[in-house]
């Protein structure tokens, strides 16, 4: 176990602020492995949680154009075994939706358009429960956007929110994720720099399992991190 304190996060690649609340527990962390090939099924692990026999789905995209309007969906399935310490492997399913509309504006200016897009992640563990997070979007400020949603897993509830919040004071659209359980802040995951996770040392095993499935369901998803939303 690594006590992480105050005063000991500082690193030249920039990371995740870890919020305050938990910088003042014993928190265990651990880097983010990944080995996920071209093809065939990848791996995910941090300590010793993680997701094994991951695999993506074939992707699907429909639009349908009204004048200078155009009005798309789409679909990205991924799925993986949950491992958390002793526990049995959890199947999970987990579709990435997509929805969003473009305007073209051109006849106003060459080469001008508009629109706007929101971003969904559904991941069900069977009988056991499921995630769902969704994009709140601030058209206003899209660096003020957000992701925010709940984990349901046996009788667990974990609320989830995405942060922007650099330890180098940078604002980015997606830093990573806080983690909490009955209004304490009890996890952090970073999705930026191939992935960091920070969980508080005191947990009951089924709320650890928890925070191991919204980790690694955020950081195989991929399209919640960095300065740029990534979309297809």
């Amino acid at each position: 176990m690594v006590v992480l304190s105050s005063g000991v996060l500082g690193c030249s690649t920039m990371r995740m602020a870890v919020p305050e609340e938990l910088q003042q527990q014993q928190v265990m962390e651990w880097p983010v492995g990944r080995n996920v090939p071209l093809f065939g099924q990848g791996t995910l692990s941090f300590g010793p949680y993680g997701a094994r026999k991951y695999g993506r789905g074939w992707s699907s995209t429909t639009s349908l154009s009204i004048g200078p309007a155009t009005v798309y969906e789409g679909s990205e399935p991924y799925e993986f075994q949950l491992h958390a310490e002793d526990a049995a492997p959890r199947p999970v399913a987990c579709q990435s939706l997509l929805k969003g509309h473009d305007v073209d504006l051109s006849f106003m200016l060459d080469g001008l358009s508009a629109g706007a897009a929101e971003r969904r992640l559904v991941c069900d563990i069977g009988a056991e429960g499921k995630l769902a997070l969704a994009e709140l979007p601030a058209y206003a400020d899209p660096y003020s956007t957000k992701v925010v949603g709940r984990l349901r897993m046996g009788g667990v509830n974990l609320d989830v929110e995405s942060t922007h919040r650099t330890q180098q004071g940078a604002r980015i659209l997606f830093a990573g994720f806080e983690i909490r359980h009955e209004q304490r802040t009890v996890a952090a995951v970073q999705t930026i720099n191939g992935g960091h996770v920070w969980m508080a040392g005191d947990l009951a095993p089924e709320v650890r399992a928890g925070v191991a499935m919204v980790a690694s369901s955020v950081l195989l998803h991929g399209h919640w991190n960095g300065g740029a939303d990534s979309r297809p």
